[in-house]
């Protein structure tokens, strides 16, 4: 049987990693042999869709059984409905919770995530490869053992406040103290430099719209009506319509790209809105 254990370092000695969707590493481990395969977590530094990328990765390799410490929502509905198993709460290195999984010890818990989503997404300051992941995160990467199961506070990401300050122009003189041609003139310079703000306000408007909302974009032409991108996406994106896959509900698209890769006639790509 294959198990993935999530850990700090890349040894059957190193210490569960307490989050699933960031952790350093996957171990991937044949309990008949104790053989392994260390996978690093590439989207651990994701501000947006890390458990979902990493259960992707999971269920890619064909584990039968997942033991971390933690996992959230959508991470924990990608695994299920792959039907791994998940066993979370663990504590200790990657070889003691094997050793106890095999031997009965640790059963696979409720079927609910044991955490919020975006949980383990901090303002730390770490200086490593867990950059921006909080104390507990650096913690995790330097290998110390941890005294409790107990999670850390969760520490809210606080979006950058923006603010816009009204540009200042020179305004042109009341009419009455220029002749008309000079105050035509500063009417025409006025109304160049208006001209320049809006155009520069519609390309930031039109850029920001672009990396606001990307969604799946389907063709029908060669879309078979399988139904594996509906089967694949963990928001319920995806409809059957008409024996045709369909976008229903754009707003809960994470561009996660789940519905692209399990496509088999790459009728799907991922487009602006």
């Amino acid at each position: 049987m294959k198990v993935c254990v999530t850990a700090v370092g890349a040894s059957l000695d190193a210490q569960v990693d307490l989050r699933f969707g960031r952790c350093a590493y996957f171990m991937i481990v044949d309990t008949s042999n104790m053989k392994f395969e260390a996978l690093p977590n590439v989207g651990a530094g994701a501000m947006h869709g890390a458990g979902v990328q990493a259960a992707q990765m999971v269920v890619n390799k064909g584990v039968q059984v997942v033991i971390t410490g933690s996992v959230g929502p959508n991470a924990h509905q990608v695994l299920s409905a792959a039907g791994i198993k998940i066993i979370a709460g663990a504590v200790g290195t990657v070889r003691e919770v094997v050793d106890r999984y095999k031997s009965g010890q640790l059963q696979e818990g409720a079927d609910l995530p044991n955490v919020p989503a975006h949980f383990g997404v901090g303002m730390g300051r770490g200086t490593g490869r867990r950059l921006g992941m909080g104390r507990r995160g650096m913690r995790a990467f330097s290998g110390a053992s941890y005294q409790s199961t107990c999670p850390q506070p969760i520490v809210q990401w606080q979006p950058p406040e923006y603010s816009y300050q009204e540009p200042i122009y020179d305004q042109p003189a009341p009419p009455t103290s220029l002749k008309p041609q000079d105050e035509l003139a500063s009417l025409e310079d006025y109304r160049k430099k208006l001209g320049d703000e809006l155009r520069s306000i519609e390309a930031r408007t039109k850029e920001l719209k672009d990396l606001a909302q990307k969604i799946p974009k389907i063709n029908l032409n060669t879309c078979n009506g399988c139904g594996a991108c509906i089967n694949a996406c963990p928001n319920r994106v995806l409809g059957l319509v008409n024996g045709k896959a369909r976008v229903i509900h754009a707003e809960a698209c994470t561009n996660c790209g789940l519905c692209t890769n399990s496509c088999p006639n790459n009728a799907i790509e991922i487009q602006s809105v």
